[in-house]
């Protein structure tokens, strides 16, 4: 049986990280997915699973008491993404995204098998 790939959707809009998860979990060959809306959830939910990827809205501050040194120590797969263009250059994702981007991204990382 396939190692499920675990997720972490950090959003502060619980609809739009909602929607998230039930498409990962929908259409993504043995994905199971979380939500965090602030960084204290993150926090909780970095201390009670160990996730494969997070997927993260800028305006939440994974940076704050150093989450990200946190995630890299983990060795996990940051994306983030923003309703805003912040540059054309940026590596942002630009939020909405839809099922077949999602799916995409999922299948073109490196996670478990």
């Amino acid at each position: 049986m396939k190692t499920p790939v675990s997720i972490l959707i950090v959003d502060t809009n619980r609809v739009f990280a909602k929607s998230v998860k039930d498409v990962l979990e929908n259409n993504v060959i043995n994905a199971k997915a979380h939500v965090a809306t602030n960084v204290w959830e993150v926090k909780r939910r970095l201390g009670e699973n160990t996730y494969d990827l997070v997927l993260a809205d800028l305006s939440v501050a994974l940076d704050s008491d150093d989450i990200l040194d946190e995630l890299k120590k983990k060795d996990v797969t940051v994306i983030q993404w923003s309703a805003i263009q912040i540059s054309e250059s940026s590596k942002l994702w630009r939020k909405p995204v839809t099922t077949t981007q999602l799916k995409d991204l999922v299948s073109s990382l490196p996670l478990p098998s």
